[in-house]
């Protein structure tokens, strides 16, 4: 399993220090015999002081412990170690419990999978042809139904949910200050609630695309077909490893009915596990041109011009050229970085009425930070809790003699992977005949040696700029090929759907979370 990005950022306050409880803490070796004797611990020392024997071994009040284990299967973007809210993780997010719930024979839920367009996208960029998404798809479709799964749907309609009801959000806010960063990359959200609450305020409620699908599936369609959202498991397959904390998350479990939104995630390199023997996506299947009942229940193949992260910021740039169709759009980039680049559209009188931003990857997300804090007046990087009494109050602004500089920020598409989602930590690789440019290699003949046991990137290293370029023009192309509804029908289909789900299925909040230890209290 690869690492999430939200692993690689700086200021992890969460960490477990020593002297605190591991949710894979060190167990007692149950070995009748010990070949090390334990040393002697100091008269002043602590009972629950671990000491290290002559040969590496650990020790405890006496007793050999064993070593703690914590591998990549309990790693997510939760800004450190994980904590023990998140063991779920580790058992409820793997394919495992998909298969012990797909050959359950007593209790048997109605199997539901929603599959990412970006997840399409990764799985097309690996097969020897790129068929388009609608084909892709259905190609799916019919190899999940054959292990057990009942529905498969894409989550490009709850995309487009998402983005009508941030337009919503975002019209709702005061013109005069508004800030609006959006919520739909966990890894991005994760970092926010445990080490700058200060920013909350001004992120986005309007839930993702995946846990409107969640909504969907277990508040709408579970009525369609005439269960309830307890009788539904519901599985997504997604480009990013952290959209499995996403899902795990308390704000998404419902009381009454004693189930989730979504019940498990699994990456685009996860869903193969699910198949006990591989699977040939460049065959044809039966009926794979014909409407499915789930696209005649649900749209699919919604393209939405912009990013392949959702297009959040693009859908917000087009709503206000559509009111007031003289604004003239200006891009820039204040560092040169495609993941980092500003948007601005500026009226007749040469004033910005509006400025934009999409910001990839921490090391652009660290910027943005420390610029909200400056322009909004609030302090950042004091914990979790931050100064979140700051609110939407001061507004500071700097002149470098540029009139649009002033200009605070409006709005932010905000994703923790460099290159957005479609480059998320879960999406499928090269092959180890293909370098991470994409392009097909000897390596024997070019006397590289390869360790067939291992993934291309742990043997040679090449840039992946190419590859994700391949992923992100599949993405697009294959998207344009599948269009089968007008932009009205899908916009009427919008409002029935929206109609139909209460505020609290396309809603939620996020929370500070307070660091429960500080280095410095720790005792050595």
């Amino acid at each position: 399993m690869g690492f999430s990005g939200g692993l690689q950022i700086t200021d992890l306050n969460d960490f477990i220090t020593p002297g605190q409880e591991c949710i894979k803490p060190v167990k007692e070796s149950n070995q009748p015999a010990q070949t090390e004797t334990a040393p002697e611990p100091a008269p002043d020392a602590p009972t629950t002081q671990i000491s290290i024997g002559e040969n590496g071994e650990y020790f405890e009040q006496n007793q050999k412990l064993e070593k703690a284990e914590i591998t990549l299967n309990d790693c997510l973007a939760c800004s450190g170690c994980i904590t023990s809210a998140e063991t779920v993780l580790i058992e409820s997010q793997s394919h495992k419990e998909v298969q012990k719930y797909l050959s359950s024979t007593s209790d048997k839920k109605t199997m539901i999978a929603s599959i990412a367009p970006q997840t399409l996208a990764s799985i097309s960029a690996s097969l020897g042809s790129t068929p388009s998404n609608e084909i892709l798809l259905r190609r799916l479709r019919h190899q999940l139904k054959d292990i057990g799964f009942d529905y498969v749907f894409d989550t490009t309609f709850s995309r487009h949910l998402s983005l009508v009801e941030i337009v919503n959000e975002f019209n709702s806010l005061d013109q005069s200050n508004r800030l609006l960063l959006t919520s739909a990359c966990p890894g991005w959200i994760c970092y926010v609630e445990k080490t700058h609450g200060e920013l909350i305020p001004f992120i986005s409620t309007t839930k993702s695309p995946q846990q409107i699908m969640g909504s969907l599936v277990k508040y709408w369609f579970s009525q369609h077909i005439n269960k309830t959202p307890s009788d539904v498991y519901h599985v997504t397959i997604m480009p990013c490893y952290d959209k499995k904390l996403e899902a795990s998350r308390q704000d998404f479990y419902s009381d009454l009915y004693q189930t989730r939104d979504v019940d498990c995630v699994l990456t685009s390199g996860e869903i193969g596990l699910l198949f006990d023997t591989p699977v040939n996506l460049e065959v044809n299947v039966p009926n794979e041109n014909s409407l499915s009942f789930e696209e005649q229940v649900i749209p699919h193949h919604i393209q939405h011009p912009g990013t392949s992260s959702g297009s959040y910021l693009e859908n917000i740039l087009n709503l206000l050229r559509l009111q007031t169709p003289n604004l003239r759009l200006e891009t820039h980039s204040p560092r040169n970085l495609a993941d980092s680049v500003e948007y601005l559209l500026i009226n007749d009188e040469n004033e910005c009425v509006f400025k934009g931003a999409k910001c990839y990857g921490f090391k652009n997300i660290q910027n943005l930070v420390r610029k909200v804090g400056k322009e909004r007046g609030v302090s950042s990087g004091r914990g979790a809790a931050g100064r979140m009494a700051a609110s939407r109050g001061r507004v500071r602004t700097r002149n470098t003699g540029n009139p649009h500089d002033s200009k605070t920020l409006d709005f932010v598409e905000v994703m923790a992977c460099p290159s957005g989602c479609i480059n998320g930590g879960g999406q499928l690789k090269p092959g180890i005949s293909t370098d991470k440019e994409g392009n097909e290699r000897d390596w024997d003949s070019e006397g590289v040696a390869v360790n067939p046991s291992k993934n291309i990137e742990e043997s040679v290293r090449w840039s992946t700029k190419n590859w994700i370029g391949r992923v992100e023009d599949i993405y697009w192309r294959a998207s344009e090929d599948s269009k089968t509804l007008t932009v009205s029908q899908v916009d009427a289909k919008a409002g029935e759907m929206l109609a139909a789900l209460a505020k609290e299925h396309l809603r939620t909040e996020y929370h500070a979370v307070e660091s429960e230890t500080s280095g410095l209290a720790v005792q050595w």
